[in-house]
């Protein structure tokens, strides 16, 4: 069997990563539990964005929650859509990114998770994105959102290693992702290269080679760009969400009434 290497062409969560996501954060538990309590303490219609393959969402939905989602990844929202559409639940999907979020309702929580929120590289994006998040908010709702704070938030900052991360497997089957970062100060951005590395039996057939960019924040950037954007700031929190990554910061705001 021929050893391949391709490089992701269409969007990093598309293809085999789409196909693959679920697998690599079956491990994951502490954002579900997370957001679940946090929607919880004032129920009402939440929007989850970059909701991706649906975890959190079908986790919310099967405890009765009444959620909807948008991703900017058609790929990730078609395997999200048939994962609702198999239990029966009438969630609404949206295949939008966060910046032109536009559901044609309004919810009593919006939220994104999983540091999701840096995948927006520059401000600009990102005010976009709070403002659009605002709009969808009924007076008094809830934005959440927790981030990966401080340079490098996704890996070490040497452009030269390879960083081996989450490892799923099927059957004959092994997919080993891996990263390598390099953290600009001066553009508070991070450059992650990504290396998906496929083996059957054991033996290395394919490797699909990506790249994202990710904006950094401070604590207190994000709280001020927050505070810009119209939200009231009511918690602060450091927490562990997510088991590759670093300390989060969970910032619960309100949209004034």
């Amino acid at each position: 069997m021929s050893y391949e290497e391709h490089t992701l062409e269409q969007g990093h969560y598309t293809g085999l990563v789409a196909d693959w996501y679920d697998d690599f954060l079956a491990g994951e538990g502490e954002d579900i539990l997370l957001y679940s309590s946090l929607i919880q303490e004032e129920p009402g219609p939440a929007l989850e964005l970059a909701c991706g393959t649906g975890r959190i969402m079908l986790s919310l939905l099967r405890s009765g929650m009444e959620v909807d989602g948008i991703d900017i990844s058609g790929d990730m929202l078609a395997r999200c859509r048939m994962k609702i559409e198999a239990e029966g639940f009438g969630a609404q999907l949206f295949e939008q990114g966060m910046a032109e979020c536009d559901t044609g309702r309004q919810y009593r929580t919006i939220f994104v998770s999983g540091g999701s929120f840096q995948l927006l590289p520059t401000l600009g994006e990102a005010r976009n994105a709070l403002a659009a998040a605002r709009r969808n908010l009924i007076p008094g709702g809830r934005f959440i959102l927790d981030l990966v704070v401080g340079p490098a938030p996704f890996g070490g900052n040497d452009p030269n290693i390879w960083k081996t991360g989450r490892i799923a497997s099927r059957g004959n089957e092994r997919v080993v992702y891996s990263s390598r970062t390099q953290s600009d100060p001066f553009t508070q951005q991070s450059h992650l290269l990504t290396r998906y590395a496929i083996y059957r039996d054991g033996v290395l057939v394919d490797t699909l080679l990506g790249e994202l960019l990710l904006r950094e924040y401070s604590r207190g950037e994000a709280e001020l760009l927050l505070a810009e954007s119209g939200f009231s700031v009511e918690r602060i929190e450091q927490r562990r969400v997510m088991s590759t990554h670093s300390v989060s910061v969970l910032f619960v705001c309100r949209k004034p009434d």
